[in-house]
This record gives structure tokens, sequence and C-alpha cells, in this order.
């Protein structure tokens, strides 16, 4: 499910521009030494539009073509060539570049994981796959426990580290069809399409791993924990922006009743109790 803006053409159309312009690229040649100009042209042309398409990949082949096409003129050949080596060098080089920049527009720039403008309107593409076809989706907010301290006590290096920590903990746990953000701060959601029920399975596998996550700053005995609060759509909620409600008035109550537990809307039962829970709330 998981969906890349800004991802590279699909396969099967990629295939049939490259079939055409490989069988364009052949008739040019047959037609070479009969129609010398329309051969010549249809080629080029074949050439051309394949490296602006494909790049490096294609202009390698295509110069080469001209060259033995072309090589009763070593001159015109060779220059021509050139031409197609430095467009396929240039269109490669674009397009990494706009590919990085497409990237750094989607993604939180700290941990890799997609951002909260992306997870919108993740959401609001599985909500509307729920309406149409039917079953359910659910969401899941992640937020580490007692951030603030950590952070005041290791500093702002360590508590980039831990949460670079928790989104890989994240990222390795969730299945492929899940799909996670940092929703910003110390909090992240991860959008199952499911009902609660799994939701709740993979919240409980994401909240064991978190507390074996292992850094210096923890010392041999220390561990970190993350409450979590889960809703799902359309059980609980009726649209993207209620889901999101419900989940969070989940991880409050999660937040409030000790922590190091998974909530799910609208109950109060602790799906998993941390040995010697508080049941007040703190700050974060």
């Amino acid at each position: 499910m998981e969906s890349r803006p800004g991802q590279a053409a699909p396969p099967t159309f990629r295939r049939a521009v490259a079939g055409i312009l490989v069988v364009s690229i052949i008739i040019g040649w047959v037609l070479g030494p009969t129609v010398p100009a329309n051969g010549f042209v249809l080629l080029f042309a074949a050439i051309v539009m394949g490296t602006a398409f494909f790049g490096r990949a294609f202009a390698l082949p295509g110069a080469a073509a001209l060259l033995i096409a072309l090589r009763g003129d070593l001159v015109i050949a060779l220059a021509l060539s050139g031409v197609v080596l430095l467009v396929g060098e240039r269109v490669t080089h674009l397009r990494h570049r706009v590919g990085r920049f497409v990237q750094r527009s989607f993604t939180d720039r700290l941990t890799g994981l997609f951002n909260y403008d992306f997870l919108q309107a993740q959401v609001r593409y599985e909500i509307d796959r729920v309406r149409r076809y039917g079953g359910s989706c659910s969401i899941l907010v992640l937020d580490l426990d007692h951030f603030k301290k950590f952070n005041d006590t290791h500093g702002h290096q360590a508590g980039n580290l831990l949460l670079r920590a928790m989104a890989d903990t994240v990222r390795e746990e969730k299945r492929d069809s899940d799909f996670a953000a940092r929703f910003g701060g110390e909090e992240f959601v991860v959008l199952v399409p499911a009902d609660a029920d799994d939701a709740v399975r993979l919240a409980e596998r994401l909240r064991r791993a978190v507390a074996a996550i292992e850094l210096p700053q923890l010392g041999p005995d220390g561990r970190v924990t993350v409450s979590i609060g889960v809703s799902s759509f359309p059980e609980q909620a009726t649209n993207a922006s209620e889901l999101f409600e419900r989940a969070d008035q989940a991880l409050y109550v999660a937040k409030g009743s000790g922590r190091n537990r998974t909530i799910v809307y609208p109950n109060t039962q602790v799906v998993q109790r941390a040995p010697g829970a508080r049941g007040t709330r703190a700050s974060a």
C-alpha cells in the first residue's frame, strides 16, 4: 500500500516506450542505405527521444548505433554521438536532483519516514479505498514516554539518536502494507489497512520492540518505552480528522494510566499494563 510520489514510470510503460524506440532505430537503420535522409532522421530522432526518456542507460547504446550507422563520415558520427552522450548525462543528473528534491518534500529529514503532510494524504486515500471497497483501516499514534526528560538529561543529539532508533524500529516491525510516518516531535503514526485487532497486534509488537532499544545513554539497565493509541475507520470515525482525534484520545488515556501500554478507542481497558505502572498522567 505504501506509495511513493514521483515514482518512476511503470515498468510496462517503460518497456513499451523502449520497444517503440528500438523498432524506430531498426527501421531507420534499414532505411538508411535506400532512403538516407528519412532513415537518418528517424534513427537520430528515436535515439534522442530514448535518451531524453531513459537518460544515460539509453545514450550509450544509442551513441554506438550512430557510430556504426555513420561510420562512413566519422566526424559527423563523433559529433552526434557526443551530443547524445551529453544529453543522456544531463538527463540522468537532473533526474537524480529532482528525485532528491521530491524525496525531501514528503519525508522527514531526521528519521527518513514519511512526513505529516504526506501522511494526511495517505490516510485520506486509504479511507476512500475503504468507502469504495469495504473493510477497515486503523491508525496507531505512538508517543515516546518521558522524551523531554531524556532530551534534557542527555542533550538533543542523543534525543535525535533515540528518534532515529525509534523510526528504525517502526520500519523493521511494520508490514510492507503498513504506512509509517513521523507525526511531529516524538510522535509517530502507523496506518494499517486492517481492523483494530490487527492494529493492536502490531502495536504490541512495536511496544515490545521499542522497549528493547539499546542506547549508550540508557545504561545497561535502562530502557525506553512508548504509549500507543489506536482507532479504526469506519468503526470509530467517519473521516480522517475524527480518526486522528480518536487515536489521540486513546493515546491520552495510555499516557494518563501509566504509559508503556496500548489503548484502543473508545475503550479505556489497557491492552498491556506495565509492571508497577502509576495511575496518574505526567508530562511526556
